[in-house]
């Protein structure tokens, strides 16, 4: 937020990073947002910026479900915290995020009716195919699970309680905003396209696929952000009321 705004009631922005980054890498999105009138607010998922504890890289690959949900539930807390410190508009708050932020953000949606819109850049709504994948990925790097078949079984089923694409009826009053790299291997954008494929009427979200691009935002998926979260703030005049 600009520092003359402080004390005017605006649209809040919670913008999660992704995975093994900090938000010090998002402020490029904060300060646009803020010059836009957005209130943005950039938190650390724990074991990432100043939250992180001294875990191994595959300790931190292999807590990657635990880091979503306590952030899901993160978010409830970070909205209800804001009161004490600064207003905001309460009828007008936005999530989105980068690649596990991004995840985070849709995982939101299957707790949160307060989150108007969202942003997904570079994530998935799919959250057990995902984990699936994952798992697969992480056997064939020979990288020993700390937990039983068992266990990891129960752990994915626990995921569908936060995974949209189970629920898509849960977001057709919400504006939704996705990019998505066609080669990105990361984060593979075939979770999205079956998701978007729930619904005969997109108009309420905002697809576009970057046919060149990896796992990583290019320029103009970061322009083409800001212009639809300017897009989706509301008139002055209805601001104000």
């Amino acid at each position: 937020m600009k520092q003359k705004n402080i004390d005017v009631q605006q649209p809040l922005l919670i913008f999660w990073h992704g995975f093994t980054s900090m938000k010090e890498d998002n402020l490029q999105y904060a300060y646009l947002l803020a010059e836009e009138g957005f209130r943005v607010i950039l938190p650390d998922a724990v074991h990432h910026g100043e939250r992180q504890n001294g875990l191994s890289n595959n300790q931190r690959e292999l807590s990657f479900w635990e880091i979503v949900i306590q952030s899901i539930y993160e978010s409830e807390k970070i909205k209800v915290d804001l009161n004490n410190y600064f207003p905001f508009k309460k009828n007008d708050i936005s999530m989105a995020g980068i690649s596990m932020g991004a995840i985070i953000t849709l995982g939101a949606l299957t707790q949160y009716d307060w989150i108007k819109r969202a942003g997904s850049l570079m994530g998935t709504p799919a959250y057990t195919d995902f984990a699936l994948m994952q798992i697969q990925h992480i056997k064939q790097a020979s990288m020993s699970l700390p937990i039983s078949e068992e266990e990891l079984t129960g752990r994915v089923k626990q995921l569908k309680d936060f995974d949209l694409s189970l629920k898509p009826d849960l977001i057709k009053d919400k504006e939704l905003f996705f990019w998505h790299g066609e080669k990105d291997s990361v984060v593979p954008i075939q979770g999205v396209k079956l998701f978007l494929e729930e619904f005969s009427d997109l108009s309420h979200i905002h697809v576009e696929i970057d046919a060149d691009a990896g796992h990583n935002v290019s320029r103009e998926g970061i322009s083409s952000f800001i212009t639809w979260m300017k897009g989706q703030k509301a008139p002055v005049n209805e601001m104000s009321s």
